[in-house]
């Protein structure tokens, strides 16, 4: 892949899944490479490239074990001695599926590995699938880089706990109606920008949207809404970023 020259970048690959490349070392954020999931939720687009040449990754990083972030027929493209890092009360779940190295992360517990850490922050679920699902955020930061994960909303608690800068924030994007299959947990173009003014962080980059669509609007609409948002506000504009499944972002160095 073209972007694997990059040692420093973002790769959105739809809905929330990421390849993060800090330091030349690959964190793959939530494979799903399904074009269904759950038997009736079919993928918007294709997969924006041949699972089979994505870059191996040095770790494995988790956000959910919901369906559409924990696809266990997406794992069979890595060697089961890659490490996994997981939401805490995950592992009975993950473990009945794969044997790869778990690392269940409780609030404020941290994973590092080579140059890089991985911080798990404080969540609190308001997710109709709560009590079947376990969820994290995270914090994935080195000596250069700081970056934000949440891929489904939460309450403010979430948030509370970050300190200290944040370079990027992916957040999730929803409809503007929460009309539809858990819709409440994800930010409409307006709280979504509340969010990330709230985090003070440098750069937004909005997931969860251009993979699998659950709501009664168009499948482009909630994107739609933020880009004319944003036309309305160019110093706003200057620190989001939208990018295309497929699409990569050079982080600073």
């Amino acid at each position: 892949m073209s972007h694997s020259s990059l040692n420093n970048q973002i790769t959105f690959l739809g809905h929330s899944s990421l390849e993060i490349i800090l330091g030349g070392k690959k964190i793959l954020v939530d494979p799903v490479f399904s074009n269904q999931i759950l038997g009736f939720f079919r993928r918007e687009k294709p997969f924006p490239l041949d699972p089979s040449l994505l870059n191996q990754p040095d770790l494995l990083l988790l956000t959910s074990t919901r369906a559409d972030h924990f696809d266990i027929f997406s794992y069979k493209y890595f060697p089961l001695t890659t490490s996994i890092v997981i939401p805490q009360n995950g592992a009975e779940k993950v473990s009945r599926f794969l044997s790869n190295p778990l690392f269940s992360l409780k609030p404020d517990e941290n994973y590092t590995q080579d140059g890089f850490e991985v911080v798990a922050t404080t969540t609190k679920s308001t997710s109709f699938f709560r009590w079947k699902n376990s969820t994290a955020n995270y914090l994935i930061k080195n000596k250069n880089h700081s970056i934000f994960i949440c891929s489904t909303n939460y309450s403010s608690q979430s948030f509370n706990s970050l300190s200290g800068s944040i370079d990027i924030a992916l957040l999730p994007l929803g409809p503007t109606n929460k009309v539809g299959f858990d819709q409440k947990t994800l930010l409409s173009p307006e709280e979504l920008m509340k969010v990330f003014k709230k985090i003070n962080a440098k750069y937004l980059i909005p997931i969860h949207w251009g993979g699998f669509h659950s709501s009664l609007e168009r499948p482009d609409e909630a994107i739609n809404q933020l880009k004319a948002l944003l036309a309305k506000d160019n110093e706003l504009a200057s620190q989001v970023i939208i990018l295309e499944p497929g699409m990569s972002y050079p982080l600073e160095t």
